[in-house]
C-alpha cells in the first residue's frame, strides 16, 4: 500500500497440491506472495498510526490555549485536573506524528513554563484523507528515488568515459615519451 509492514493478517490455505516435478519451495513462496498481493488489492487495508497518551503540565492561565493546541493537532483531551501551585495537568491522546514538534510550541504558549510526557497508548486507523496523502507522498518519493538513480547512473557513465579518455591520453603520452 505505502510500503509499510502489514500486521494482523490471518491466512488460511484451503486447498493445494504437490507435484514431484513442478513443485518446489520457491514456487509455493511465489504463489503465496501473488495471492497476498491480490488479496491486498481487493480488500481495503488501512494505515495505522501510533497514538500517544500525553500528560501536559502548564500554569493555569495557559490551560485553554494548550487544550486548543492539542485539538488542533488531532488530539482528544481526556481530562484535566489541578495539581497545585497554579499548575494544571491536561491528559490527552494525540497522534505521534503531531507531537514531534509540540515541545517548542508548548514552550511558546506557556512562556517556557509548560512541560509534558508521553507514552504509547495504542494504534488507530489514519483518516482516509491523511492516508491518501501518505500514499501519494510515498509514491512521489519512489519516483524521485528512481530519477536520482538515473542521474547517478548517467554521472557514473560520464565519469567512466572521462576516466577511459584520461587513461588513453596518459598511454599516448607514455608512448611518445618512450620514443624520444
Amino acid at each position: 500500500m505505502a510500503g509499510y509492514p502489514v500486521v494482523d493478517v490471518r491466512v488460511t490455505l484451503f486447498d493445494g497440491s504437490y507435484h514431484e516435478v513442478d513443485s518446489s519451495d520457491i514456487s509455493f513462496q511465489i504463489a503465496a506472495r501473488n495471492a497476498f498481493k491480490i488479496a491486498m488489492e481487493n480488500d481495503s487495508p488501512v494505515i495505522l498510526e501510533p497514538i500517544m497518551f500525553v500528560e501536559i503540565f502548564v500554569p493555569n492561565q495557559y490551560t485553554g490555549d494548550v487544550i486548543g493546541e492539542v485539538t488542533a493537532r488531532r488530539g482528544r483531551p481526556m481530562g484535566m485536573e489541578s495539581v497545585g501551585k497554579g499548575y494544571d495537568k491536561i491528559m490527552a491522546e494525540v497522534p505521534l506524528s503531531e507531537m514531534l514538534d509540540f515541545s517548542p510550541r508548548l514552550s511558546s504558549i506557556s512562556s517556557g513554563k509548560g512541560y509534558f510526557n508521553m507514552k504509547l497508548s495504542h494504534y488507530s486507523e489514519v483518516s482516509p484523507d491523511i492516508q491518501n496523502k501518505i500514499i501519494e507522498e510515498k509514491k512521489e518519493g519512489k519516483k524521485k528515488h528512481k530519477t536520482n538513480n538515473k542521474k547517478r547512473a548517467k554521472a557514473l557513465f560520464f565519469n567512466i568515459s572521462r576516466l577511459k579518455a584520461y587513461i588513453c591520453y596518459l598511454s599516448s603520452r607514455t608512448s611518445i615519451l618512450t620514443t624520444l
